[in-house]
Parts: C-alpha cells; sequence; structure tokens
C-alpha cells in the first residue's frame, strides 16, 4: 500500500465520520432514546457511496471510542491490505481499524477535529 492511496482512505472515511459526528449530535438533541436506530452514513472510502448503516447511539460510540476504527456496511471494504482490517461484524454492520499509514491518518485527523 503506498502512502498517497493509504491517506485518501483514510481521509474519504475521516470526511464521512464527521458527517456522523453531526448525526450523532442531532440525535442527541432530538432526544433519540440510546437503543434506537439512527441513520448513519456508511464510512467506507468510495466517496459515491450513499449507504446508510443503522445502529444505536451506544453501538456509535463504541466505534468512536477508537480513532483508527470506522462503521461500514456490511460489504464495504472489509479489508484492503496495508490499510483496513475487520475488527468486528455484526448484523447491520462492520467495524474496520485503518492500519498502518492510514491508520496514523485517521488518528491524526480525529485528533485535529477534536481540537475545533
Amino acid at each position: 500500500m503506498d502512502y498517497a492511496t493509504a491517506d485518501k482512505i483514510a481521509r474519504n472515511n475521516s470526511t464521512f465520520r464527521d458527517a456522523n459526528n453531526g448525526i450523532e449530535l442531532s440525535a442527541i438533541e432530538h432526544r433519540f432514546d440510546r437503543d434506537q436506530l439512527v441513520p448513519f452514513i456508511c464510512e467506507c472510502s468510495d466517496t459515491r457511496c450513499a449507504k446508510i448503516v443503522r445502529m444505536t447511539l451506544e453501538e456509535y460510540e463504541h466505534v468512536r471510542s477508537n480513532a483508527r476504527w470506522f462503521a461500514h456496511a456490511v460489504g464495504h471494504e472489509e479489508t484492503v491490505e496495508g490499510a483496513v482490517a475487520t475488527v468486528e461484524r455484526r448484523s447491520r454492520f462492520v467495524i474496520v481499524e485503518k492500519i498502518d499509514y492510514a491508520g496514523e491518518v485517521a488518528e491524526n485527523l480525529a485528533t485535529e477535529g477534536s481540537e475545533e
């Protein structure tokens, strides 16, 4: 995996993560129940992907507990050698981890975003 491709994968996934953080805030503001399914955006690297991933707020917080983790729709980019590895499979989504250089970029982007 070359650095440019790994960087692109991490940045695309992080863009979707940022959007989902906004969805989470809206769900909290609208007093969604912690176990109610919320429609989040698939965080895969395909910038054209519009797949909805339904997770509870608790499940979403679990994904966000690691800056290298992302929620993907089932069957969407579950493994990319040198950039993406599957962490958990759920019935409605898959948690993947950005690894190696892609993981470093994803972690740095999450840190930058939390400082704003």
